[in-house]
Formats: C-alpha cells, structure tokens, sequence
C-alpha cells in the first residue's frame, strides 16, 4: 500500500493496471477511517450502548466491503471501487427511503405502547445495525449481478 509515494499508484491508475486485490486493502483503510471518524465523537462517558453502536458500524464496514469484494469475484473480479461507490449510492438511497416510514411507524408505536420516555438506546442501535446489515448485503447482491 503506497502512502507516501505513490508515483507506482498513479501509474497503474493511468495504465488502468490496477487490480481489485491491489485497491481493496485502500478501500478498507478509508471506509474503515470513515465509520471511526463518524462514531467515535461520543463522549468519554458513553454507555456499552454507544460501544456497541461504534464497534458494530466499524465492524460491518469492514465486513461489508470484503462481502462486496467476494461478490465481486474476489481477486478475478473487476471495478470493485467503482461498483461501490455508484451502486452503494443507490443501495443506501433505496434503503434509507424505506427505512423512513418504518421509522415512523416505530415511533408512532412506541408512543402508543409508552416507550416515548423511556431509555431505548438498545433499541436504536439494533435497528442501526440492521439497517446496515440490510444495506450492505443489497449492495452485494448488486455487485453480483455485475459479474
């Protein structure tokens, strides 16, 4: 993995040289940094609630994309970076649509059954990591169906 020079990076990208199994471990440091940088600013007296939420979002990333990469076909498969970007886009849009109105059917149920008060940060992280788990395996549904 280059980091500081990457003089050999930039010529296989312009050759169009670049394989899969050489771009995946760049995919894993960024989408890996990226759910730290989004998780980690809960305070220091966050609950095993909170840890839970952080460590499961950076877990299924990471376990996201290497699913993504096998239904990709592994190291035989192509465009791994592009078919993540563009159809996770659509994956995440499609499943954040659906997720809005079960959210608010959730609430609505949850004040009818007089949960409004109470503390359900459990109740939140589960269905955060479900929606992941939901997400990620769609996209790689969607990658498959490149091959």
């Amino acid at each position: 993995m280059q980091i500081f020079h990457a003089e050999s990076l930039n010529q296989k990208l312009r050759s169009r040289t670049l394989t899969d199994r050489e771009a995946l471990p760049y995919l894993l440091s960024m989408f890996g940094f990226a759910a730290a940088a989004v998780v980690f600013p809960f305070p220091l007296g966050s609950d095993w609630v909170d840890r839970v939420n952080q460590g499961g979002t950076i877990l299924l990333a990471v376990l996201g994309l290497l699913y993504s990469y096998r239904q990709n076909g592994g190291p035989n498969g192509h465009d791994l970076a592009l078919k993540y970007i563009v159809l996770g886009e659509v994956v995440v849009m499609r499943c954040t649509l659906a997720a809005i109105p079960a959210g608010i059917l959730l609430i609505w149920l949850g004040n009818q059954l007089g949960l409004r008060d109470r503390n359900l940060g459990w109740y939140d992280t589960l269905l955060w990591l479900v929606f992941q788990v939901v997400a990620y395996r769609r996209l790689g549904r969607h990658i498959a169906d490149t091959r």
